[in-house]
């Protein structure tokens, strides 16, 4: 579980900072060994419970990396983008495989899966979320790619404006995953919301529970106040 969890966390880390830049129109091109990671203990607070967790810093270090310039959505600027990510976490993949025995395509889609999650917020900053649904099919739905995996996707859900709760509209983007970071065998854990062993029907059920959730949560402690209130 340790080797799966860990991939999943970095994928993440490091798709974060690739996808920033990639939906800016860069693409870096650097030495795996030009790649810094340093842990960081982060506090944590979601729905009533709270905790101490793991984050990653990711650094690239001098010599700057040289940079290609291009358009999100070209096919030769995204296998570039896919080409550097594959580059940076390839000696991660075969060091987890070698210490764990994981398989290299598990752990390949992993890496996937945190590729696409790091895309999403860079894509809300810049407004250009309606690229995701075709930029994850696209790294994802290519067979005999690094990164092929038939359950992943990009999910919109719109919750529609519900007046007679004075519920605003509400809308969320979700990925599915295409690997399993096998969080549900440690702890006494079920499945993730996103995880590949759910059926479709039963990801967006749980989605939409959990929109729905935060939505009315929302709505019921009302209006944050002016921090700053006129004088």
């Amino acid at each position: 579980m340790g080797a799966a969890y860990f991939m999943d966390a970095i994928g993440w880390a490091l798709g974060s900072v690739l996808g920033h830049l990639y939906l800016h129109g860069l693409v870096v091109d650097p030495d795996p060994g030009a790649l810094a990671l340093e842990p960081r203990d982060v506090h944590w607070t979601h729905e009533g419970q709270s905790g101490i967790g793991r984050a990653w810093t990711v650094r690239l270090l001098p010599p700057c990396p040289a940079l290609r310039r291009g358009c999100p959505g070209d096919p030769a600027f995204r296998m570039a983008f896919e080409d550097s990510f594959a580059r940076l976490v390839a000696p991660l993949t075969e060091g987890l495989h070698a210490a764990s025995g994981l398989s290299r395509p598990a752990l390949w889609r992993l890496a996937g899966d945190g590729l696409v999650l790091g895309l999403i917020e860079p894509a809300r900053a810049l407004g250009r979320t309606a690229l995701l649904p075709a930029e994850a099919e696209a790294l994802s739905a290519r067979q005999g790619g690094r990164f092929f995996a038939r359950q992943r996707r990009i999910v919109e859900l719109v919750l529609p404006a519900d007046p007679a709760r004075n519920l605003p509209e509400s809308r969320e983007i979700w990925r599915a995953r295409g690997g399993c970071c096998r969080a549900y065998t440690w702890g006494g854990n079920g499945y993730c919301s996103t995880c590949v062993h759910l059926a479709p029907e039963e990801q967006i059920r749980r989605w939409q529970d959990w929109q729905e959730g935060q939505r009315a949560a929302a709505a019921a402690a009302g209006p944050e106040e002016d921090p700053c209130p006129a004088v």
